[in-house]
């Protein structure tokens, strides 16, 4: 994606009208690309290995673009905006187009969620749709733990951008399993991970002092 958005930027300004398609049909030639190289049905590569959702963002120093197609969510200087649900948990994704039997062409397009003033944008956060369970659990104590989860606020403190590995080590350690022995009752107690779905995220920030 990030050199498909590359190429296109050579070409002309993204705020041209021809840049998203541009961009789209880049990704398409893409993922068919990969799907004649796999082994098996064209159809079956493209709906079993190539339904994902695309989430992105754009920024310039004038104006910041969030972009993408399918399900997630994405968090604007702590405002948190869903993509989905839909309707029987089908998420419209960009490799629906490759197939014969396709959904309606204009709800599989690159979609420009929002757009707003790079100067204005303090924190964003782009994630999977697994970061609603993220979001929900905020309140939650982590297994085997008394410490709470936290609200998503925790991605874009100066801890998260020190080490790089901390975004992985904290999703893990809230979805991990944990059993705990209860001496009383001489038992096993399972506390389960608390992200059911796919959790990935991307955190930005206004650089301190910026």
């Amino acid at each position: 994606t990030v050199k498909a958005l590359e190429r296109q930027l050579s070409q002309g300004s993204w705020q041209d009208g021809a840049f998203w398609p541009g961009v789209e049909r880049q990704l398409l030639a893409g993922l068919r690309s990969l799907a004649h190289r796999m082994n098996g049905s064209f159809p079956g590569i493209v709906q079993d290995y190539l339904m994902c959702t695309l989430l992105g963002a754009v920024i310039t120093p004038e104006e910041t673009t969030i972009f993408g197609l399918g399900d997630g969510v994405y968090v604007l200087n702590g405002e948190i905006f869903s993509l989905g649900p839909f309707a029987g948990n089908a998420p419209p994704y960009l490799a629906h187009q490759l197939l014969p039997d396709r959904k309606d062409l204009s709800q599989l397009r690159l979609q420009v969620h929002l757009q707003c003033p790079t100067v204005k944008v303090q924190t964003l956060l782009l994630g999977s749709d697994g970061v609603t369970d993220l979001i929900a659990a905020a309140t939650l104590p982590l297994p085997g733990k008394a410490e709470l989860v936290g609200d998503l606020s925790q991605f874009w403190q100066d801890s998260y951008f020190q080490n790089p590995d901390r975004v992985r080590r904290r999703l893990s350690l809230i979805n991990r399993e944990v059993i705990l022995p209860d001496w009383e009752k001489h038992q096993l107690n399972r506390h389960p991970g608390l992200l059911p779905d796919d959790t990935t995220l991307v955190s930005l920030r206004l650089r301190p002092g910026a």
